[in-house]
């Protein structure tokens, strides 16, 4: 039976502005393939909140951490990131999905890189 795990997981997945932003920093390319859509989110584990409305102060005091995460996946640089990066402006530029329901399939323990 598979573990259910103690955790909530946020799911951030880019909006046009982010999607702009790359575009931009790629000299116009698209970032992704038609078939690449699922390679657009991140999911973050979180801790366990007993009701989902508590996730979002959790997300709104990490919220520099998660725009920069973000970023850095598509250039280190940070000179070139958008100065603002707010929960406000996170929240335009990635939609953010909650889940409390993180279930662990794997065998195996859960291992950090």
């Amino acid at each position: 039976m598979p573990d259910l795990l103690a955790r909530v997981a946020i799911i951030v997945t880019p909006r046009e502005p982010f999607l702009k932003w790359i575009r931009n920093d790629l000299g116009g390319k698209e970032p992704f393939a038609a078939d690449e859509e699922d390679e657009r989110r991140t999911i973050y584990l979180l801790p366990p909140f007993t009701v989902t409305a508590d996730t979002f102060p959790f997300v709104r005091t990490h919220s520099e951490e998660i725009f920069a995460l973000e970023l850095s996946q598509w250039n280190e640089d940070k000179r070139r990131w958008p100065k603002d990066r707010s929960y406000s402006m996170l929240t335009e530029w990635f939609e953010i999905e909650v889940t409390s329901m993180v279930w662990d399939l794997a065998k195996e323990p859960l291992r950090y890189l």
